[in-house]
């Protein structure tokens, strides 16, 4: 598993990936800093071993934007992992243990909800249930960026794992194969988003190269 991540977290790298993850979140950061004077509080889900959550603050600045990061995953040895790590580089950043689908948090605690790179390994039923806990605890939105759906990821994602992916190599194709194969298509991202939130505004568009993005944004609840 570690050597996995490893090799994925070479590609997100060469790919440029973590700056295209903020890139998706980055308008609604960018509207709470200017409308609310205050850092945008982002919330990923299913954050693993933390590489998003610890690069956020470093790709915010990049853009002259302010954020507080948390990072969430119910695995409780992959939270210790993440806060180590954050730890070790002096980064601003915390982890917790949540519930995706029953989010333990305080109304109103977090402007963004964050699902990168990992909604395939969700059902449809989970993940329409992430997007309605994004609503129920008062977020804005709703982001979600992973695979697309399509032949040439199918056969490069797996051959890069052969050639590139290290000591885990033969892992991290068989993982990427079985992954690429569950990729969402954009048009069940956006029915599964509206069966989780009927009354969010939702928008799915493809971010070339490789990637699908999610958006559902709620309307404000009253006071």
């Amino acid at each position: 598993k570690v050597e996995i991540v490893r090799s994925l977290h070479q590609l997100n790298t060469r790919l440029f990936s973590y700056h295209r993850f903020f890139g998706a979140i980055a308008p609604f950061v960018r509207r709470v800093n200017e409308q609310q004077g205050r850092p945008a509080r982002v919330l990923e889900l299913a954050t693993g071993f933390g590489e998003f959550s610890l690069r956020c603050h470093a790709l915010a600045a990049r853009k002259e934007l302010s954020v507080e990061i948390t990072g969430s995953d119910i695995v409780p040895a992959y939270i210790e992992r993440a806060r180590a790590e954050a730890q070790a580089r002096g980064v601003k950043a915390e982890f917790k243990v949540l519930n995706a689908f029953a989010l333990d948090v305080e109304p109103g605690a977090y402007d963004v909800v964050l699902v990168a790179q990992s909604m395939h390994h969700f059902s449809p039923g989970q993940l329409a249930r992430m997007v309605a806990e994004a609503s129920r605890i008062g977020a804005r939105v709703f982001v979600g960026v992973d695979g697309n759906r399509s032949l040439l990821l199918l056969s490069t994602i797996p051959a890069y794992g052969l050639f590139f992916g290290g000591r885990g190599r033969f892992d991290f194709a068989h993982d990427a194969f079985l992954s690429t194969r569950k990729f969402y298509s954009e048009p069940e991202l956006e029915l599964v988003a509206q069966l989780g939130a009927p009354e969010a505004r939702v928008a799915v568009r493809t971010s070339h190269p490789g990637y699908s993005i999610l958006t559902a944004e709620f309307p404000e609840k009253a006071s």
